[in-house]
């Protein structure tokens, strides 16, 4: 079973919040994948989402998949596939 969520480019403190309530509300969950762009903002949205896990009670594995190529974004991989 996955849940997927979007943050539409950015996140906001709510966004933030919600994400440690969802964790906190949700139990079952034991993996989170932050699928995120290969870029300064990709790694600053991942630092984020992190920040906003590691305050709730999460205890699962955490983990990040972003293209290969520093620089590109998902678009990118999508044109050139």
């Amino acid at each position: 079973q996955s849940i997927y969520a979007a943050t539409g480019g950015g996140m906001s403190s709510e966004q933030m919040i919600l994400i440690g309530k969802f964790l906190d509300q949700t139990p079952q969950i034991k993996r989170v994948l932050i699928i995120t762009d290969n870029d300064l903002g990709g790694d600053r949205l991942t630092e984020k989402i992190q920040g906003a896990i590691n305050k709730s009670n999460f205890t699962g594995d955490i983990s990040r998949h972003s293209p290969d190529i520093r620089g590109h974004d998902w678009n990118d991989v999508l044109v050139e596939g």
